[in-house]
C-alpha cells in the first residue's frame, strides 16, 4: 500500500503511517505532539521545504498550518503538489480557522481541513483514516471531489 502511498491501517502493519507536518507558532508544538502517538511525523518549516519533503515521496500524509501562509501561496502550493504524479495519493490536510483559507485550500485539491481551535482533532482524523478509529471527528471539513 506504501509503493501506491496509501497509508497503511494499523491492523495491516505494524508501521505508523508517515505525515509532514508544516506547522509553525503556537499550533507547531501541541499539533506535532498529538500526531507523535499516532504517526511518524517530520517536521518542515515552510512550504517550500514541505514541498521538497513531499517530493522524496516517503510520506503517507501532509498537514499544513493554512493560517500562517497566505491565500496565493497555499493555492500554489497544492496545485504544485496535485500535479506531481509522485504525490497523487497524499493525503493533504490543511488546519485553519479562518472560513475563506479552507475554501480555497479545498477547491485547489486540498483533502480536508480541521479547525485549527481543534488540534486534537487532527490526530483524531488521522486515526480514523487509517482505520484507527470508527467515528471521524466533527469539526474535519473535507473537499466535494
Amino acid at each position: 500500500m506504501r509503493q501506491k502511498g496509501h497509508p497503511v491501517p494499523r491492523f495491516l502493519g505494524t508501521a505508523p503511517p508517515r505525515a509532514i507536518v508544516d506547522a509553525q507558532g503556537a499550533r507547531a508544538t501541541p499539533l506535532v505532539r498529538a500526531l507523535g502517538k499516532t504517526c511518524e511525523v517530520s517536521r518542515c518549516a515552510g512550504l517550500f521545504a514541505c514541498s521538497l519533503t513531499i517530493a522524496a515521496g516517503h510520506h503517507e500524509i501532509a498537514i499544513v498550518d493554512l493560517d500562517a501562509h497566505g491565500s496565493p501561496l497555499v493555492s500554489e502550493f497544492v496545485a504544485a503538489i496535485r500535479s506531481w504524479d509522485s504525490a497523487e495519493q497524499l493525503c493533504l490536510i490543511g488546519v485553519s480557522s479562518k472560513p475563506a483559507l479552507v475554501r480555497e485550500f479545498l477547491r485547489a485539491g486540498g483533502n480536508a481541513v480541521v479547525d485549527g481551535a481543534h488540534l486534537k482533532d487532527v490526530a483524531g482524523f488521522v486515526r480514523w483514516l487509517v482505520g484507527a478509529e470508527k467515528i471521524c471527528p466533527t469539526s474535519v471539513r473535507f473537499s466535494n471531489g
